[in-house]
């Protein structure tokens, strides 16, 4: 079975439908791209897909929750459809090792000089960890602090991480997934 970790922002749009003005086009789009992960259950060239939100995910999408009401909805309702991924004693050496080769590159410094921060830095490493501690092969996000992270580090610890805006693509008037892209 291959894990496929799917970032905040994808729980807010596919779990809570709820976008802002800009980014109203990413609902359906997530909504397609979860619907094909569950309705084929993801058996693509004989590989077993399943959807899995690491817990630091989990924590930023609660985020919104203001009710102790929504929040046990929503947990409730990640727990049932996603498997949900500890960050764990190996996830913190993961993201001690990853961390300490990229802090220093160039793709990270212009993170850093585009304004993103140390803290949100350091959760999205977290993130990437936490996948590659549960052996995830793919991370989707629309973050591209995430996809960047996975450019700047050893080919040892790498995992695929692909941009939703390309990984769904409209055709006929209706969101499919390119699956070329899914598995390249």
């Amino acid at each position: 079975m291959s894990l496929v970790c799917i970032d905040s922002n994808l729980l807010i749009w596919g779990i809570q439908k709820q976008a802002n003005s800009t980014q109203e086009d990413m609902i359906p789009k997530t909504i397609a791209l979860l619907e094909f992960f569950e309705q084929k259950n993801a058996n693509l060239n004989n590989v077993s897909y399943k959807l899995a939100v690491p817990t630091i995910v989990l924590g930023e999408f609660l985020l919104g929750c203001e009710s102790e009401q929504d929040r046990k909805h929503l947990l409730r309702k990640i727990q049932e459809r996603f498997r949900v991924l500890e960050y764990n004693v190996i996830a913190a050496k993961f993201h001690s090792e990853v961390y300490n080769f990229c802090k220093g590159s160039a793709e990270i410094k212009k993170l850093r000089e585009s304004g993103t921060t140390r803290v949100a830095l350091k959760a999205d490493f977290m993130i990437y960890a936490t996948a590659k501690a549960n052996q995830a092969n793919l991370i989707i996000t629309h973050d591209d602090d995430l996809l960047t992270i996975s450019q700047a580090v050893l080919d040892s610890h790498k995992i695929s991480v692909k941009l939703l805006n390309e990984l769904v693509v409209e055709s006929n008037s209706e969101f499919i997934v390119n699956e070329d892209y899914l598995i390249s």
